[in-house]
């Protein structure tokens, strides 16, 4: 069962970031560049599970979205990616965001992806 939930949760934990945290599958594959990265290790017991849960509901390209949010491949997103977030609410975002930040191939922009993931999210409330 814990194999099963990491390898969904390298999956769909850094887009999100995101807030991945999601996962977007196009034509039954993967094509985020987080693909196969090593999850950080848990601060907590049930951590990956909760922030899994998060990114469940992040669907329909929103994961992908927050992740271009993030890069600055995007100015803002989609009303529909805003009303997932706003209602996934705030804690699952920021453990979402947490997580991303904290992929080893990502470190190097861990304050970023905070800062930018904050942004996001705060304009979704605004908007949504």
């Amino acid at each position: 069962m814990e194999g099963y939930i990491s390898r969904r949760l390298r999956l769909i934990v850094v887009v999100l970031a995101m807030f991945g945290a999601a996962v977007m599958v196009v034509e039954g594959r993967s094509n985020y560049p987080w693909e196969g990265e090593e999850l950080p290790p848990e601060p907590r017991q049930g951590w990956n599970e909760f922030v899994m849960d998060c990114a469940k509901r992040l669907t329909n390209g929103c994961d992908r979205q927050l992740y271009d949010f993030i890069f600055r491949r995007r100015e803002e997103l989609e009303i529909n990616c805003c009303y997932k977030v706003t209602a996934m609410g705030e804690t699952c975002y920021e453990a979402i965001s947490y997580t991303m930040s904290r992929i080893k191939r990502f470190e190097p922009w861990k304050g970023h992806i905070y800062v930018r993931s904050m942004e996001g999210y705060e304009d979704c409330v605004r908007r949504a």
